[in-house]
């Protein structure tokens, strides 16, 4: 089944380290896998992700319309802030990442983008790394 019409708002994602010591995962992952089971319509937005193992918001295969709208990404994400990547797949569509702010990362970029088609990035604010975009299709400003 796909998953369609989700909003989260004003949410404080702290990762902490489970009974083991160790973090694990992405704080929001979005996969659609397949065509049949795609993710559509996701808005995320007000949120802080300030401690996350992997990324704040990791993006994978068949995701449409996604809008990242005046989130704050701070500097304890184990790897990209926002990873969006569409490997082994077509190319997702419509992406919205806009009013952001991305505190200094400690990997190479603060946002990634790759395998996208229609994406306006615009108004975010990247401390110490930046934007990383690879085979995506902009309109708007980067």
């Amino acid at each position: 089944m796909p998953v369609s019409d989700v909003t989260v708002r004003d949410v404080r994602f702290a990762a902490s380290a489970a009974a083991t010591g160790v973090r694990k995962g992405d704080c929001i992952r979005l996969l659609g896998n397949t065509a049949a089971t795609a993710v559509k319509r996701v808005t995320i937005m007000g949120s802080s992700f300030t401690s996350c193992a992997r990324s704040g918001i990791g993006v994978q295969r068949n995701v449409f319309s996604l809008a990242v709208l005046g989130n704050h990404f701070g500097e304890q994400i184990g790897d990209t802030a926002f990873d969006s990547e569409a490997t082994g797949g077509q190319f997702d569509d419509g992406l919205r990442l806009e009013g952001n702010s991305f505190a200094d990362s400690t990997v190479n970029f603060s946002a990634a983008v790759s395998f996208l088609r229609h994406a306006t990035i615009t108004g975010n604010t990247f401390t110490g790394r930046g934007l990383s975009s690879i085979r995506t299709r902009h309109r708007g400003r980067r």
